[in-house]
């Protein structure tokens, strides 16, 4: 796929959108494009090493937590305002001071420390795990949509957070609605399922026979 996008940039032209995300690998880039991209990396860079060395070591077990101190909102403000009034802070500290560090895993080690990190990746794995189970047997019984559609979608949202810019604030209250939400109605179906099969009790030989060959027994993880 990626040899042919660049096949079409050099004979067609692809929108500056795509080209944007694909910029660090040889091709023939929109030199607009190839600046910007330049300078987005640049500038993570230098976000990445205030915060490596001046904020991290102070605060690597626990965290910085969430909020600002009143100096510190008056400090940020300008980088939002676009006036150097109050600019006591640097482009790049500013950003820190802020939480915002264009990076999942730097975003989860500032607010919650390492022991936060080690927390939320267990989460995600037993997560990420529990929703791999249900799609793979999920194959092998009846289609459920919005659940097939629901765990795709998790999986894809934290995955990308990691490597992404999102803040970790800003990201955790929509992943645990999602999680809720997915283990919720797959709570609802299997109920559902035991409650009609303890009613109406169906011989095995009568079960009903998918399309593809496969009885509609509810999936369970």
């Amino acid at each position: 796929m990626l040899a042919l996008a660049i096949l079409l940039q050099t004979f067609v032209g692809l929108p500056r959108q795509v080209q944007r995300s694909m910029a660090f690998l040889p091709g023939d880039w929109d030199q607009a494009v190839v600046a910007d991209t330049k300078g987005s990396n640049d500038f993570r860079i230098g976000v990445w090493d205030v915060w490596l060395h001046q904020y991290f070591p102070q605060n690597a077990f626990w965290g910085r937590g969430f909020g600002l101190k009143p100096y510190e909102i008056m400090a940020v403000l300008p980088y939002t305002t676009n006036s150097g009034e109050f600019a006591e802070y640097s482009r790049d500290e500013a950003f820190v001071v802020s939480g915002n560090l264009h990076n999942g895993f730097y975003s989860i080690i500032d607010r919650f420390g390492v022991v936060g990190l080690i927390f939320f990746l267990s989460w995600t794995f037993f997560v990420l795990k529990r929703l791999f189970q249900y799609l793979r047997k999920s194959r092998e019984g009846p289609l459920d949509p919005s659940l097939q559609w629901l765990a795709i979608y998790i999986m894809t949202f934290t995955l990308c957070y990691l490597p992404g810019a999102l803040r970790f604030e800003n990201f955790l209250p929509a992943h645990l609605m999602l999680v809720a939400a997915f283990f919720a109605i797959y709570k609802q179906r299997k109920t559902s399922a035991e409650t009609a099969e303890t009613v109406c009790p169906e011989p095995a030989d009568k079960a009903p026979v998918l399309a593809r060959g496969h009885r509609s027994d509810p999936v369970t993880l």
